[in-house]
């Protein structure tokens, strides 16, 4: 757990918030645990890091050492306390031991289901910003279209357009004209 809330990537911790230099676990063993509170293994600050996908978009990307790990610290704090108390365990284990661990059951099953929580919303996260990327690469293509459309005109191609729209409305005026000044009265007399 130490090793997994110490994990860095590219020289910084990933867990400690802003203080990407920074331990965000200060303990190596259960042994550390004896003389401390399960709260102040944690050196993290409470900045996660957040990203900005477009102007009004910002989520929390980031997690924190003692979000993650408080609970399953604290049921690690209760055992090494249990055998600071009582000695180590035994085997077999004593009925005292026995219900000891057996009463720990829940606090690490609480622990497993907060880890899970947070991996799904991790996983969520991720889709998030697959989904956000997604539209920030067709909003990008589709303004690449617009000014390649403004900014890469063939002006001789646009020029014989242009001509070739000014005759279609001449022929098309002309044609209207012929039109009006037929009429059924002019061949009748």
């Amino acid at each position: 757990m130490v090793a997994a809330l110490n994990g860095q990537h590219e020289g910084k911790y990933l867990f400690s918030g802003s203080k990407f230099d920074t331990k965000p676990v200060n303990v190596a063993n259960l042994s550390d645990l004896g003389a401390v509170t399960a709260a102040s293994v944690f050196q993290n600050d409470d900045l996660a890091q957040t990203s900005q996908f477009d102007g009004t978009s910002t989520i929390k990307i980031g997690f924190l050492a003692n979000d993650l790990g408080t609970k399953l610290m604290t049921a690690f704090k209760n055992v090494q306390d249990f055998v600071n108390a009582n000695g180590d365990f035994s085997d077999p284990l004593t009925a005292a031991q026995s219900t000891f661990l057996t009463s720990q059951i829940t606090i690490f099953d609480t622990a497993r289901l907060d880890l899970t929580n947070q991996t799904a919303r991790n996983g969520q996260l991720n889709a998030n910003v697959q989904t956000n990327l997604t539209a920030q690469n067709k909003r990008r293509d589709f303004y690449e279209s617009v000014i390649g459309d403004v900014s890469n005109v063939n002006e001789a191609e646009a020029i014989s357009k242009v001509q070739r729209a000014q005759a279609a409305v001449q022929a098309s005026t002309e044609v209207f004209n012929a039109l009006k000044s037929s009429s059924l009265l002019n061949f009748l007399r």
